[in-house]
């Protein structure tokens, strides 16, 4: 595929891909199965990848998540709260622990449960009160 088919395709990703991020992120109304959105989203990986002077600025590959609500105040977390990102192996499993393991400095438990697709949660307890959600 030429540079100018490659540019053309990677553009069209990245609009179609950015047009699903705001249904999904800001609208709360996806229009698309999530495995449609991810195959699309490995083949614009791909494409970048092997053509990283084609990486466009508003590319998904290049921010997380959607758009901020204004009206929430920034919160830090003392532990951070990472994700797996999308794994579709054993192998792809194996990878992500390696990398977490050398990104902490503690030991690591995993708990693991049924994901909730698109949803993280901290909350804070002190004294059995609900402080921070």
């Amino acid at each position: 595929m030429a540079d100018s088919q490659v540019a053309t395709t990677i553009a069209q990703l990245v609009a179609q891909l950015n047009q699903w991020r705001t249904e999904y992120y800001t609208n709360d109304a996806p229009s698309v199965e999530d495995a449609e959105y991810d195959k699309l989203y490995r083949q614009l990986e791909d494409l970048e990848t092997a053509h990283p002077e084609l990486i466009q600025a508003d590319s998904p590959t290049q921010h997380v998540g959607g758009e901020l609500d204004a009206d929430l105040p920034k919160v830090p977390h003392p532990i951070p709260m990472l994700s797996m990102g999308d794994v579709f192996s054993m192998a792809e499993l194996a990878q992500w622990d390696e990398r977490l393991k050398k990104s902490v400095t503690t030991p690591i438990d995993y708990n693991v449960e049924l994901k909730i697709d698109g949803l993280a949660l901290s909350l804070v307890y002190q004294q059995g009160k609900l402080v921070q959600g």
